[in-house]
């Protein structure tokens, strides 16, 4: 089965739950951690016997391994702080599990991408873009559309979440979706490479719609993340990639700066929102007047969202076991803010509750990373998605956010890339990396 349909299966599977529940791990996710888990055995399996397990895919594989184990070795020194195995299992190894599921669903798309079925995927993105449109224009059909899936855990009056379970989940999707897009188009002989030219065409408009409708969804959602993440997305396409249509990504600026004025001063929810950073958003609005300062963006706790001082508690829980840390889970077992499921900080988080060492592993992760890529656009897919973890740790409770990125970040970008420069190459595809 190709990577579309994978990615296809997965992220539907994902997204599905039943009309109640207790969390959103209980819904679909064992039985997902476990197929993808399956999946990725048995891929890295046939990779080893059949030797095109090349030494940087070992390199990778070796180093994810040595993270999740010192996360899993912290969660078991700090098991005492579980009051029961439900905890245990639903709040401490779920954070392990699905953020796991990144390198894992990473590995296995890689292997298995072939430029056929790509429309599939495409499909996917788009099909979570116009469901968002959906809910903005026809709200009422939309929550019937959206009842099955976990975005009606997440529905906000005046925003926009479409079948993701909040609206910042939502709205870094877009980012990243956004990212993706300009990437495609910007490198459109890689990507839309073909034997039909008609259809070159069409993955070249596929990529442009969904460009436009991560713009709109991303506004809409009203996560001041989207806006955030992008920024960092789109100018590493600016600044680094040299054939990038500097025109039309300063069109694209404006064009979405306009928009998401519009939304604020129309859009109460979003407007207030984006008031605690944009001081001169709520001054417009009341009709008061302005001062220079107020076109400053304020990044005080309160603008945050009380994010200063949930990292200052994060950071002090480092400094109590600064090693291996509390334990993946104990931020959300501590109930210091009752709102609050995470450090909205992956970084932080990580130091916190799996301390020093995991830490220090996952940076080395990184860096074995961005060296795969280097030579790619994905380079700024990759930004933009971390970007999105300074505010919010999506990689500890939204599987589809996970499965989407690792499936943008699998495309392979150089039609005549050396199959031995990717850590898991795909086999058997003329042309194909």
């Amino acid at each position: 089965m190709s990577t579309h349909k994978l990615f296809a299966l997965f992220f539907v599977w994902s997204v599905i739950k039943p009309e109640s529940g207790e969390n959103t791990v209980k819904y679909m996710g064992i039985p997902l951690e476990i197929i993808i888990t399956l999946f990725f055995v048995a891929t890295v399996t046939k990779k080893w016997k059949d030797g095109s397990l090349n030494r940087n895919g070992l390199k990778l594989i070796v180093v994810t391994t040595a993270f999740f184990t010192s996360q899993f070795i912290s969660l078991i020194i700090n098991w005492k702080s579980h009051d029961s195995l439900q905890t245990f299992l639903f709040v401490g190894l779920a954070t392990v599990a699905v953020t796991a599921l990144l390198p894992m669903s990473w590995v296995i798309f890689v292997d298995r991408f072939t430029p056929e079925d790509r429309w599939i995927g495409l499909g996917i993105l788009l099909f979570v873009h116009l469901v968002a449109l959906i809910q903005l224009m026809f709200p009422d059909l939309s929550k019937s559309l959206i009842a099955p899936t976990l975005g009606s855990d997440g529905i906000r009056p005046g925003a926009v979440n479409s079948i993701m379970s909040a609206t910042t989940v939502y709205g870094t999707f877009s980012a990243i979706t956004l990212v993706f897009s300009i990437t495609g188009l910007t490198s459109a002989k890689n990507w839309t490479w073909s034997l039909h030219e008609g259809l070159g065409v069409f993955y070249r408009f596929l990529f442009m719609f969904i460009a436009l409708l991560s713009v709109i969804g991303g506004i809409l959602s009203g996560s001041r993340n989207f806006i955030w993440s992008a920024l960092v997305g789109c100018t590493y396409i600016a600044l680094a990639i040299k054939h990038t249509n500097k025109k039309l990504l300063l069109l694209m600026l404006l064009s979405s700066l306009i928009l998401l004025h519009l939304v604020a001063f129309t859009n109460k929810t979003i407007g207030s929102k984006l008031a605690m950073t944009l001081p001169y958003i709520d001054k417009i609005r009341r009709h008061q007047d302005l001062i220079i300062k107020d076109f400053i963006p304020q990044f005080g706790n309160g603008a945050l969202s009380n994010r200063l001082s949930i990292w200052k508690t994060a950071l002090d829980m480092w400094q109590e076991k600064p090693l291996m840390g509390h334990g993946p889970g104990s931020f959300r077992l501590n109930n210091i803010f009752p709102q609050r499921l995470n450090v909205h900080n992956f970084y932080l988080q990580t130091l916190a509750e799996s301390g020093i060492i995991t830490f220090l592993i996952f940076l080395i992760l990184v860096f074995l990373i961005f060296k795969t890529i280097r030579s790619s656009e994905l380079t700024g897919v990759a930004l933009t998605a971390m970007a999105a973890l300074v505010f919010d740790n999506f990689l500890d409770y939204s599987p589809s956010w996970v499965l989407a990125l690792a499936y943008m970040l699998s495309w392979p970008l150089k039609q005549k890339e050396p199959a031995g420069d990717r850590p898991f190459p795909a086999t058997g595809v003329a042309g194909c990396p």
